[in-house]
């Protein structure tokens, strides 16, 4: 069954299907919010990660794949930070199992500690159980504790360990962990 285009998370937050158009002001958000948390991780401060991601041909080409949603999070309205999930990711730690891949959240750092990540954890959660599977997993980098911090909380469970792929991320900063979480 296909997502909806509009979910409503409470009074103020909502989490909308982003469309070309919205590139853009995606792109520009992204300029914003990615580098004052992951700079450091990057040879370039990250300008080429969010190029890459959101320029206009991955962005289109994205927004394309089967069994992939991307969201905007919008709170009172305002565009605040992206989600995206992927329906069918096989995860290399449990490769039998029916899962469904976290793949990107980053939110506003004005948004962190309201419970707006939570929130939106929550509803992902749900839509994992809508879905059928029973696994939900995602990628986060070792060197990001509070991150890492926030999904334990969230339940989540360290797994495997593994290197990013990039040559324009600094190398010592290019772990990265795998995480899961049983949905019942």
């Amino acid at each position: 069954m296909p997502m909806k285009e509009t979910y409503v998370l409470s009074d103020a937050i909502s989490l909308v299907r982003m469309r070309e158009e919205d590139r853009p002001d995606i792109f520009t958000l992204m300029q914003t919010i990615y580098p004052p948390v992951y700079e450091h991780l990057w040879e370039d401060g990250g300008l080429a990660y969010v190029e890459s991601v959101y320029g206009e041909a991955n962005f289109q080409r994205e927004l394309l794949l089967e069994n992939t949603y991307s969201w905007r999070v919008q709170v009172d309205g305002e565009l605040c930070g992206v989600l995206r999930i992927i329906l069918d990711r096989k995860s290399p730690d449990f490769p039998d199992r029916p899962t469904m891949k976290l793949q990107r959240i980053y939110l506003h750092p004005d948004t962190h500690g309201k419970g707006l990540g939570k929130k939106i954890m929550d509803w992902v959660v749900d839509q994992s159980k809508e879905e059928g599977k029973d696994l939900l997993w995602l990628e986060c980098m070792d060197s990001q504790p509070q991150a890492i911090r926030f999904y334990e909380k969230m339940g989540f469970q360290k797994g495997e360990a593994f290197e990013y792929p990039s040559d324009e991320m600094k190398k010592e900063f290019r772990g990265m962990i795998r995480m899961w979480k049983e949905i019942s």
